[in-house]
C-alpha cells in the first residue's frame, strides 16, 4: 500500500495546479515515503481538464479523476478519498493558501496516533492586501465562533482546506459525513469529535496567491454555510460531543 495519498482538488484551477504540483513534489521528493497526487477536477469549465490530464500522463505517481459536472468540493473530496491508495489520506486547495511543507508535520502527527490532522490558519494582516485578508480573518473568525456555540467544538479550524487522515477514519467518516459543498469541511471534523477521533492541528501561514481571487463568495456561501450549521446542529441534538482525545 502506499504510504501517502494527496487530492487536490480543483475547479478552474488552470493557473494554480501546476505550480501546486511542483511545490508539493518537492516537498515529498525529500521524504522516504511512497506516496501519489490525485487531481481531481469538479467540471470545470476552463483548461483545467486538459492540463489535469497533461500533468497526470508525465508521471506515474499522479492521477487524474475527472467530473463531467460540478458537484461540489465535499463530494469531490470523498471521491478521491475513496479511489486512493494510501495508508494515509488527505487534501490540500490548488490556490496553495496553505504551504506544502505544512504536510510533514500533518504526517508526522498521523503516523504519532492522531486520526486527523489538518492546518490551522494563522493571518497576517497586511495594508496591501486590505480589505481582503481582513474579510478573510473577520469570516473565519465568525465562523469558528459560530461552530463553538452551535457544536461546542473549540479551538479547530473546521474550514481549512488542508485535512490529512489515517485511510480507516477517513472512510469511517465518510459514511456520516453527508454535504457535498463546502459544509463538508465543518461536518467531517464534527463528525470526528463524535466518533472520538484524536485530531491534531498544525499551525500554519495563511497566504494568498497573488492576482488570485476565491471560489469561495462570501455574502452568499456564509449564509449558506450558517443553515448548513444549523441543520448539523439540529441532527446532533441528544448526542454529546466528545473530546478529540477521546478514544
Amino acid at each position: 500500500m502506499t504510504d501517502l495519498s494527496v487530492i487536490i482538488p480543483c475547479y478552474n484551477s488552470a493557473g494554480l495546479v501546476a505550480s501546486r504540483v511542483a511545490e508539493l513534489e518537492a516537498v515529498l521528493g525529500a521524504t522516504t515515503w511512497s506516496w501519489e497526487i490525485l487531481l481531481c477536477d469538479d467540471g470545470s469549465a476552463d483548461a483545467t481538464p486538459e492540463l489535469c490530464r497533461r500533468l497526470a500522463e508525465e508521471s506515474p505517481r499522479r492521477r487524474y479523476l475527472p467530473s463531467a459536472v460540478n458537484r461540489g468540493r465535499g463530494r469531490n473530496v470523498s471521491d478521491g478519498i475513496r479511489q486512493s491508495r494510501g495508508r494515509f489520506v488527505g487534501f490540500m486547495d490548488a490556490d496553495r493558501s496553505t504551504a506544502a511543507h505544512y504536510l510533514v508535520p500533518a504526517a508526522l502527527a498521523l503516523l504519532a496516533g492522531a486520526d486527523v490532522a489538518q492546518a490551522h490558519r494563522n493571518y497576517k494582516i497586511h495594508l496591501a492586501e486590505f480589505p481582503f485578508i481582513v474579510h478573510r480573518f473577520l469570516a473565519h473568525v465568525t465562523y469558528a465562533a459560530l461552530v463553538r456555540l452551535a457544536l461546542g467544538i473549540r479551538g479547530h479550524d473546521t474550514e481549512t482546506g488542508f485535512k490529512f487522515f489515517r485511510r480507516e477514519a477517513a472512510l469511517r467518516l465518510l459514511e456520516r459525513t453527508e454535504a457535498a459543498g463546502w459544509f463538508w469541511d465543518t461536518e467531517v471534523i464534527a463528525n470526528a469529535h463524535v466518533l472520538g477521533c484524536r485530531v491534531a492541528e498544525v499551525p500554519s501561514l495563511f497566504i494568498r496567491t497573488k492576482g488570485m481571487g476565491s471560489t469561495v463568495r462570501l455574502a452568499r456561501d456564509s449564509w449558506t454555510q450558517f443553515w448548513a450549521l444549523l441543520r448539523y446542529a439540529r441532527r446532533l441534538k441528544g448526542r454529546r460531543l466528545r473530546g478529540p482525545c477521546c478514544a
